[in-house]
């Protein structure tokens, strides 16, 4: 604690926050109070959860509330484990000389795995921005290959990856790509009649904010679920892991979306891992897709049916080099599997979480010369501030005009008709001037008793008060909503 005169001894500072305690104990209690009253905004999740806990006492439910708020606030987004980062590096060591990403390291980049790779770093939380290959970044290829873009699923795949980079998808490159998607969109709400594009169309203007019409799209997904739970290419079946993950990401706080849940419990081979449909062959791009389907729902993916998870499926497929084998006998399009798998292994549905843009590298000043510091020089005729008032209070001159510190070199002048030049402390004798004071006074010192400062009492009963109150609410709607 500091302050600007007076005593700065323990005791002062002893007194002066056992004074503050009776004030931090009203506020602590107000809060507690405030944070009570937000459980009936509470009210949806916990009847989500309703299918797998039960609560017999409201009592329990106000203690958990209260343990919620009082408990640290968890970061906002966990660190990805050793393995997602191994593939990350992995991932950037692939880029291409013009920013992109082919699908594997002998091809050449393309719009479509580019996107994904930009999806990929940004679930880890790396910008595409910080990362590029002889100058060009990501975003630069995308920037310089728009017009590749024609399907829905390219426009849509696109906006989720500058919107985790922060880039604004409504003016880049001159287009506004969330026009150019909405275009696209159909008369009954689906895009290209496909269950897939439609959803990836659905998450991406969401997360866009264009929210006009999107409620005819999401009545038209949730329309062409199956019967067996699942989405497949086509608004009839077969269902596959890979429709029915995308229309579970667009649709998380549905009831069809836990519908979808169910269909990929059931069809979770015993390996953990996911084919794509029917007797095919699993794989670990369709393992992921269902992990992230499950992450977006609010499920464990690491929770194993009836062998292994999907997370130790994809465990097993990650080669030393940290890139994700296509499945245990194919190592095809490294890249591209390995970009999609990021997401999944670091714990993200689409859209993933945005990722801060790296701060630009400000340019030198002009008028700085390499060796000089800048900041420490003065404009002509002018010293500095301590300079200044130093030679003033001395009774002095002010410092030259080229700003140094240093008195005048110049002698003092002598010989008939001289008027000599009293010594900088010199004081004139005789003058009836007061000698300069070299120091303040001290300030007296602080004593505990002092001040008794305000009663504690009144603001520590409104504390009280409120926290009543607000525990008596959250018990009337615990009742009220059967908690």
């Amino acid at each position: 604690m500091a302050t600007y005169g007076g005593d700065l001894s323990l005791q002062r500072f002893l007194a002066l926050e056992s004074r503050a305690v009776p004030f931090d104990a009203a506020h602590a209690i107000g809060n507690a109070g405030l944070a009570l009253v937000a459980g009936p905004a509470m009210v949806r999740m916990l009847v989500r959860f309703r299918e797998r806990f039960e609560w017999r006492a409201p009592a329990v439910a106000s203690l958990l509330l209260l343990a919620l708020f009082v408990a640290p606030p968890a970061p906002a987004r966990a660190a990805p484990d050793l393995s997602a980062a191994r593939a990350a590096s992995w991932l950037v060591s692939q880029q291409n000389a013009d920013g992109g990403w082919g699908a594997s390291s002998d091809r050449d980049s393309a719009p479509e795995i580019t996107a994904w790779a930009m999806l990929g770093l940004e679930a880890v939380g790396r910008s595409p921005l910080s990362v590029s290959r002889g100058g060009r970044t990501p975003v630069d290829y995308l920037r310089n290959h728009l017009d590749d873009l024609g399907s829905p699923g390219d426009y849509a795949r696109t906006i989720l990856a500058l919107q985790g980079a922060r880039i604004d998808p409504r003016s880049f490159g001159g287009r506004n790509l969330i026009a150019a998607l909405l275009e696209r969109r159909r008369d009954d709400g689906s895009y290209e009649g496909w269950p897939g594009s439609t959803a990836y169309a659905v998450i991406a203007l969401r997360e866009a904010g264009a929210t006009g019409g999107l409620s005819q799209s999401i009545s038209w997904l949730a329309r062409a679920q199956n019967p067996d739970g699942g989405w497949g290419d086509l608004p009839k079946p077969p269902s596959t892991a890979d429709g029915t993950a995308a229309a579970m990401q667009a649709l998380p706080d549905t009831d069809v979306a836990w519908q979808g849940l169910g269909y990929l419990r059931r069809h979770q081979r015993d390996s953990g891992g996911f084919a794509t449909g029917g007797n095919g062959a699993v794989n670990s791009q369709s393992t992921a897709w269902a992990v992230q389907g499950m992450i977006a729902v609010g499920a464990d993916p690491d929770q194993a049916t009836n062998g292994k998870s999907a997370l130790e499926y994809l465990a097993a497929r990650q080669d030393d080099d940290g890139h994700y084998r296509y499945s245990a006998s194919s190592d095809q399009t490294p890249v591209w599997v390995t970009s999609q798998v990021l997401a999944a292994v670091a714990g993200e549905a689409y859209p993933v979480a945005s990722v801060a843009r790296p701060p630009k590298s400000e340019p030198p000043s002009p008028s700085a010369t390499p060796g000089t510091d800048s900041s420490s020089t003065s404009p002509a005729g002018a010293g500095t501030a301590r300079e200044l008032l130093e030679s003033f209070g001395a009774g002095g001159v002010p410092p030259s005009s080229a700003g140094g510190a240093s008195p005048p070199t110049t002698p003092p002048a002598t010989g008939p008709g001289a008027v000599p030049v009293p010594p900088p402390n010199a004081t004139p004798e005789g003058d009836g001037v007061e000698p300069l004071q070299t120091a303040p006074p001290a300030a007296p010192r602080f004593e505990a008793g002092d001040d008794s400062g305000p009663e504690p009492w009144a603001p520590i009963g409104v504390g009280f008060a409120a926290a009543g109150l607000a525990l008596a609410g959250v018990l009337l709607l615990g009742r009220r909503f059967s908690w």
